[in-house]
């Protein structure tokens, strides 16, 4: 195929994609709920298309409709204790590690004899601490470090321990996987937490589906460093009927970095402006470089103006690094 490309100005309107973090986190709600759910998610894409899989290979029934998903779960096999058919059943992640980080914990939650598989070097991408703490809930787990890695026994409720240095997904894949264990659990937390806006997303999703994580923070004290407690009852999730995926800040970040640094305005429609997803925050930091924001319900615009270089953290925004990176490169001191 030969492709012919014409310099011209980039402007615009561009719609959002769906939020791939959120779909994970409202899918897996929704195979695990009391009833069906239809999830609204206008794009797709291989790390979301490896959660369904993984998802149907622990028996919900997951089908493609023209706006989304329209999930039905594994409830029989979560009232009636261990996944029995599962035995033997392949849980394929693809190059996915979000799908990885949580449908571990999930799978493990649910007792059931699963082999994860994947491609790339996922499997060789680090699991531990959370392979500690699920092991040391009572499950085994055979061939860390590697694929095919193999679950057995059901996890213990409990409290689980994890520092705050550690990827977000962790935190993330224990969460879900507590409404499903026998009595209540905690997961805490030491230190401070790396891209907690990523926990905010799956405690809203949680909600969502009637699941209630409390959320208490011990400041650090005589030399001990803060501990958060994210405490979930154990309990069904029950679906709502009808969710829908919000748009995805950290694509749309790319084209907003792009307007700030342009000749022209881009409008991205389709994302919120009170989402718990961290990289909205691109707008705070385009508008610190100087950019001029225009913000409505469910729409963003951004033009260039004037940029002034300035310090920001990323801490809980890591995946804007090389977008902001760009726009800093052309700020004046």
């Amino acid at each position: 195929m030969l492709a012919r490309i014409t310099p011209s100005p980039l402007k615009g309107t561009v719609p959002a994609i769906a939020s791939k973090s959120m779909a994970h986190r409202l899918i897996i709600c929704a195979a695990l709920a009391n009833g069906e759910t239809h999830v609204t998610c206008n794009t797709t894409c291989a790390d979301i298309e490896a959660t369904v899989r993984c998802l149907t290979a622990l028996g919900a029934r997951i089908e493609t409709v023209e706006d989304g998903f329209q999930v039905h779960p594994t409830m029989k096999s979560v009232e009636f204790g261990l996944l029995k058919a599962l035995a033997g059943g392949t849980l394929d992640c693809g190059e996915s590690g979000s799908t990885l980080r949580f449908m571990l914990p999930v799978a493990c939650a649910l007792g059931a004899e699963a082999t994860f598989v994947g491609q790339g070097r996922l499997g060789a991408r680090p699991l531990s601490p959370l392979s500690d703490e699920i092991i040391a809930a009572g499950c085994d787990l055979q061939g860390l470090g590697g694929f095919p890695l193999k679950t057995s026994g059901r996890m213990r409720p409990g409290t689980f321990v994890l520092p705050g240095n550690v990827s977000s997904q962790y935190i993330s894949g224990l969460l879900l996987a507590a409404p499903l264990l026998a009595q209540p659990s905690c997961v805490q937390v030491t230190g401070l937490i790396e891209s907690r806006p990523y926990i905010n997303l799956t405690i809203q999703a949680m909600k969502a589906f009637g699941v209630e994580v409390n959320v208490e923070r011990i400041p650090a004290k005589d030399g001990q460093p803060e501990v958060t407690n994210f405490r979930v009852s154990s309990g069904s999730y029950r679906t709502p009927g009808n969710v829908a995926v919000e748009g995805d800040w950290s694509n749309a970040a790319f084209w907003l970095c792009a307007g700030a640094i342009g000749t022209d305005p881009i409008t991205v429609e389709g994302v919120s402006l009170s989402s718990a997803q961290g990289d909205r925050n691109v707008l705070a930091a385009l508008s610190r470089f100087g950019a001029r924001i225009v913000r409505s319900t469910n729409a963003a615009t951004v033009q260039s103006d004037k940029l002034a270089g300035f310090e920001m953290s990323a801490h809980d925004i890591p995946d804007l690094v090389p977008v902001i990176s760009a726009v800093a490169s052309l700020a004046q001191d």
